[in-house]
């Protein structure tokens, strides 16, 4: 990023003090308007630059948990098996996505977040 943890805090603080506007803020301190909305909503999901998430990090930790326990029952746990688990919980979380959204970007992006937690094989999807 071209801005510091401290640029954040600056303009978090000047707009919740009214003083900054957030797309002025966003300009000002040279800071993505997503990440500003991202903090200010408290929507932090530790993605790398640029990465695009439907979930919250607690959201996505909870599809996390559930495929660990399939894994310790001895449940085969595919691609496909984690992004049907995924888009029935956002659907019903009314996220907004397409009934039919094959959500492969998603699923990269979700491994790549979780690498250290999770294995799943590499089977198609």
């Amino acid at each position: 990023p071209k801005y510091s943890e401290k640029d954040l805090q600056d303009a978090l603080t000047q707009i919740n003090e009214q003083d900054l506007s957030v797309a002025d803020a966003a300009v000002h301190f040279h800071i993505p308007i997503r990440t500003i909305y991202n903090r200010l909503s408290k929507n932090q999901t530790n993605l790398r630059p640029g990465g695009k998430t439907i979930l919250t990090k607690d959201e996505e930790q909870l599809i996390v948990h559930t495929i660990i326990l399939f894994q310790q029952w001895q449940c085969p746990v595919t691609p496909s098996t984690v992004i049907h688990l995924a888009k029935s919980y956002m659907l019903e979380l009314q996220k907004p996505i397409c009934q039919t959204s094959t959500l492969r970007d998603w699923f990269s992006d979700f491994m790549k977040r979780w690498a250290n937690e999770l294995k799943i094989g590499k089977t198609e999807y």
